[in-house]
């Protein structure tokens, strides 16, 4: 008798075969395609009606005005967070959202997704999604200004002070900032006195992390009040403005 080779005795006889379930029900799907499309990105406080180019800023309202928004159920994709609008804030011209907790000030990308739901039971699966919109998310700032030193250059006397800035949204780490002073109330022979500071880089600084206050110090700036701005990765603050238009705050008082 020849042995049997050790493949073959391996082998299971007779042989398994193994099949899947047979299907009980099949559901089939046919819908339209309806891409959205996001023509304008505006933003509202509160109950206001949204306003064109108006600043975006942290605790608004995110308006997304286009065409066939209303498919499917909507979700709108923000940066790295998905949002869920309320009901009754989804028109097939315009969905409203509040911006989502943590976002930081900068450019982020904005998106209409539309689900579908499909299976037995139903649950939602993804369908078709708009184009990409963005919007700058703009800081706002505070600062007090601690004097540290002055000294006489070219008949001039200046100061060094520490500037505390507080800031809405929170700081990143890896976020360029600068502030900027603008001089209030500049004679009108010559033009108003201007500086920009850049904040020390804070993802060099050991376990760095958001952070919602920074000193900057400001160099051989003259004595006065100015205006204050805050750039954050190009994202610039508001300046508020009074019933004659003329901008009035925030301000700083340099000593």
């Amino acid at each position: 008798m020849t042995p049997l080779s050790s493949a073959a005795s391996r082998m299971v006889w007779p042989p398994r075969i193994e099949t899947a379930l047979p299907v009980r029900a099949r559901n089939l799907y046919a819908a339209p395609f309806r891409q959205p499309v996001i023509e304008k990105v505006l933003s509202q406080v509160a109950a206001d009606q949204p306003v064109q180019d108006q600043p975006i800023l942290p605790g608004f309202t995110l308006v997304l005005q286009g065409q066939r928004l209303s498919s499917g159920i909507a979700q709108v994709q923000i940066a790295d967070a998905t949002v869920t609008p309320a009901p009754g804030q989804v028109q097939d011209g315009e969905i409203r959202v509040p911006l989502p907790l943590g976002l930081l000030a900068g450019v982020h990308a904005v998106q209409v997704v539309q689900q579908q739901l499909m299976g037995t039971p139903p649950t939602p699966h993804r369908g078709v999604e708009s184009n990409v919109a963005a919007f700058v998310l703009h800081p706002t700032v505070t600062a007090t200004a601690a004097h540290v030193s002055s000294r006489n250059v070219g008949g001039v006397n200046v100061s060094t002070c520490d500037l505390t800035a507080t800031l809405t949204p929170p700081i990143g780490n890896r976020q360029r900032v600068v502030l900027l002073l603008s001089e209030i109330n500049a004679p009108a022979d010559r033009a108003a006195r201007a500086y920009g500071f850049r904040a020390p880089a804070r993802d060099l600084a050991p376990n760095p992390s958001e952070s919602s206050t920074i000193v900057v110090r400001a160099t051989d700036v003259v004595p006065g009040d100015y205006l204050l701005r805050a750039q954050v990765d190009g994202a610039e603050s508001p300046l508020a403005v009074d019933g004659s238009g003329l901008y009035v705050s925030p301000r700083v008082t340099i000593t």
